[in-house]
């Protein structure tokens, strides 16, 4: 249905009880520019040339506590470190797979959700204590596929883990261990088997789409890591958060990273 509605400038609209003070604010503390403004009823914030939102006068104004704002930062650690030094209340960073982000409360009392977004990270992981079944690294498609939906249909209800899958490179797409995070509290019901995992740092990439296309992700973060001068090391992991045959399904991918060039 065609209504008329356009996507050009979406109109984004904050309302305040003093236009001035909240400008000001937005562009000492946060570095925005001040686009037109009359001063009293209405201001237009940009970054560079590019439109953010527009700063509006309401008598009756009454501070978000939820942000409906969020603005973008090239080092999520250094704005945050920045702005907290400053004096400027902010929550702790929230860090996600391919995103990181916080909330600062601007001039008037209203949270600003600020974020940062990755093709891809460096974390450090682990140990990992998994439980599940070994795979011959010659096992079949199909072998590996019920696999995983014996050990999938095993996993505790009151379990927060989902299927892990454990290959024995980064350039191949051999599996060798199939299982779960095993907590302390979580006994496995089918086999003792268990893997331990020891701390490392991996690259961290979201995969969301097909799981016949994990390869190309893989692959994809690979490239970046070596274009950041990592080493990619010999074992990768997929912690999958949905169902493995979910479509799509979402999966955080690990490549081990041995070192710094």
């Amino acid at each position: 249905m065609d209504i008329g509605i356009v996507g050009e400038r979406p109109g984004v609209t904050l309302h305040v009880q003093n236009v001035r003070r909240a400008s000001e604010w937005y562009r000492d503390i946060l570095g925005l520019t001040l686009g037109p403004t009359d001063g009293t009823y209405y201001a237009e914030l940009l970054t560079k040339d590019t439109f953010l939102f527009h700063l509006i006068y309401a008598k009756d104004a009454v501070p978000l506590q939820q942000p409906v704002i969020q603005l973008q930062s090239c080092d999520i650690t250094r704005t945050h470190q920045e702005l907290a030094d400053g004096g400027i209340e902010v929550t702790p960073i929230s860090w996600n797979t391919d995103n990181a982000g916080f909330h600062c409360i601007d001039g008037e009392g209203n949270a600003i959700g600020i974020i940062q977004f990755f093709s891809h990270r460096v974390v450090e992981l682990g140990p990992l204590n998994l439980a599940g079944l070994y795979m011959d690294i010659n096992s079949t498609q199909e072998e590996i596929l019920a696999r995983i939906q014996e050990v999938e249909r095993q996993i505790p209800q009151e379990s927060t883990s989902r299927i892990i899958i454990v290959h024995d490179s980064v350039h191949t797409q051999r599996v060798i261990f199939i299982g779960y995070v095993c907590h302390s509290n979580e006994e496995y019901p089918a086999a003792p088997t268990t893997m331990r995992i020891p701390a490392q740092f991996y690259g961290l990439k979201w995969h969301y789409g097909s799981s016949a296309q994990t390869q190309q992700t893989f692959e994809a973060l690979v490239g970046s890591l070596v274009e950041q001068g990592y080493t990619p090391g010999e074992q990768r992991l997929e912690f999958h958060k949905r169902p493995y045959l979910a479509n799509p399904t979402e999966a955080n991918l690990y490549v081990a990273v041995t070192q710094k060039i």
